[in-house]
């Protein structure tokens, strides 16, 4: 990848706390996997000499940020958003290919037909006609009408679009992504909660396994007993064990 986007808010508000070594590294880092393409590797001697880190507080900042924004599998250090980015990356690439080789077939079949459709109209005016006059030939290409695809609504800026990427992505992993309206409710959930319990409720959802999005009791129940609001996708009984429903009440988000 020679692009990606980068969402300034997104990145301000993901590592305001950080010291601007650390994001200068965090930026470095991600940098480096959309490049590659691929997770990051867990050599870390290799990710300091990538990084240009030489000093012990570039070290230590390096450790600090592989902790805080990226998961260690299977010899590998794992980014979601970058996951996401490049898969969509990939997505468009291979569409756009594909397009492109339609687009050729098609240009190449019009030509075929045309000459054919030409060779026969002139046989058949010379069998109408043995004298030599040209035939009469007629060509209009067909009117087609531009419908351009329906853009998405643009998300709001209250929402954690970390938070929300990961979702999303949880979501295709179980084989149940979400369709327009299950987005639209989503974020309607999420985007009047403040920055931080957006990503507390997202990554118990997901430790979860659930479809629905859900609070830990433990980290929403107040002192006076009041709790923030979140209303999860419809959840059998049966499989409600262990999970907190911030509202007395649970609202089904159609697919």
């Amino acid at each position: 990848m020679n692009y990606y986007q980068h969402h300034i808010g997104d990145f301000n508000n993901a590592t305001r706390h950080l010291t601007r070594v650390e994001r200068a590294l965090y930026r470095e880092l991600i940098e480096l996997y959309y490049d590659k393409e691929q997770p990051l590797t867990s050599d870390k001697n290799r990710l300091a000499k990538l990084t240009i880190c030489q000093s012990e507080e570039d070290i230590s900042a390096l450790d600090a940020v592989l902790e805080e924004y990226f998961t260690l599998e299977d010899g590998l250090y794992y980014n979601s958003r970058c996951e996401i980015e490049i898969e969509k990356y990939k997505a468009n690439t291979s569409a756009k290919a594909r397009a492109g080789k339609a687009s050729a077939e098609a240009r190449k079949n019009k030509r075929s037909t045309g000459v054919q459709h030409v060779l026969n109209s002139v046989g058949t005016e010379r069998q109408r006609n043995p004298t030599n006059q040209e035939p009469r030939t007629s060509n209009q290409e067909p009117r087609t009408k531009n419908h351009k695809p329906k853009e998405e609504e643009a998300l709001p800026d209250s929402l954690n679009m970390n938070a929300w990427d990961e979702f999303v992505l949880h979501r295709t992993q179980i084989n149940k992504p979400m369709k327009a309206l299950a987005k639209t409710k989503a974020v309607n959930i999420l985007k009047d909660l403040p920055f931080d319990q957006q990503q507390n409720v997202v990554d118990y959802s997901i430790a979860g396994g659930y479809t629905g999005l859900f609070a830990n009791q433990s980290q929403n129940n107040r002192g006076n007993g009041s709790a923030e609001r979140v209303i999860p996708e419809y959840i059998p009984e049966g499989q409600r064990d262990g999970i907190s429903v911030i509202n007395s009440t649970a609202e089904r988000v159609n697919d």
